[in-house]
């Protein structure tokens, strides 16, 4: 897919097919990365590329805090993690002017997603390895997730935004969780308290809210195999959202899980 500046924090990987009779249409799925002390680099990134090998513009944005951008940059988010992050992303979304919006992310990133779903509508919410607030992570997270909990939250983790427990009252899109049981980073007891929290929130079931453990896997995903469920449960899901499933997408999906396996 071609790439793009949208602003000087985000890329934008244009959709396969664009232009072509049977194209979605103009959805975006606005992706937000890990760490969050952190960036989306050049390096091939296999998510990004099966949305837009699916039809889906990719907006691959580097939120308040990312690396790469100057050091006021990042030394932003500290102590306002939760407000800033939320409203940046919020704003991107506004400025893709009633677009369909689907939220990715990752890790920080998948807890900023469902931040952000809970002010603003989006047609669907896909994750890995989210957490439910700051709080129960400093409980249960790595020394080096407390850590860096402590630099983002100036030492108060009950703050508003800190918290998707009032959050998962209110988000109404599909939402997709995926998490290793393995995962000592983030452990999986965090997407399990969330996928109930979710469905308890608006007394859905697994078709609105998908809880996918992945068995034996770490923070980070490893072997074709489970690469390969990964990457067709989250094509399952963007097929499975309001406007998708379109032909250019049924066509593209199971080529395109099998080139983002092999590229991995």
């Amino acid at each position: 897919a071609g790439r793009e500046k949208l602003s000087n924090t985000s890329l934008v990987f244009d959709p396969a097919g664009a232009g072509n009779p049977g194209h979605p249409g103009n959805q975006v799925v606005v992706a937000l990365h890990g760490g969050p002390i952190a960036r989306w680099g050049a390096e091939f990134h296999a998510e990004l590329q099966l949305f837009a090998g699916l039809g889906f513009r990719v907006v691959a944005l580097d939120y308040p805090g990312s690396t790469g951008w100057g050091r006021p940059y990042t030394n932003s988010l500290l102590g306002t993690a939760g407000t800033l992050d939320v409203e940046a992303v919020a704003g991107v979304i506004d400025g893709l002017e009633a677009a369909p919006v689907v939220l990715y992310g990752e890790s920080y990133g998948a807890f900023l997603a469902l931040a952000v779903a809970a002010v603003r509508p989006v047609a669907g919410v896909a994750t890995f390895a989210p957490f439910k607030s700051f709080s129960s992570l400093k409980a249960h997270g790595s020394p080096e997730v407390r850590e860096t909990l402590e630099l983002l939250d100036g030492g108060n983790p009950d703050k508003p935004g800190r918290n998707l427990r009032k959050g998962c009252r209110i988000i109404r899109s599909k939402v997709l969780i995926a998490h290793g049981t393995a995962d000592s980073t983030i452990p999986v007891g965090e997407s399990r308290a969330l996928a109930r929290a979710l469905r308890d929130g608006r007394n859905a079931g697994d078709n609105d809210v998908r809880l996918v453990e992945l068995e034996g896997q770490g923070h980070d995903l490893a072997g074709r195999d489970v690469l390969e469920r990964w990457y067709r449960e989250l094509a399952g899901f963007a097929g499975g959202l309001p406007e998708s499933g379109s032909p250019a997408q049924r066509d593209t999906s199971s080529r395109g899980v099998a080139q983002a396996a092999s590229r991995t």
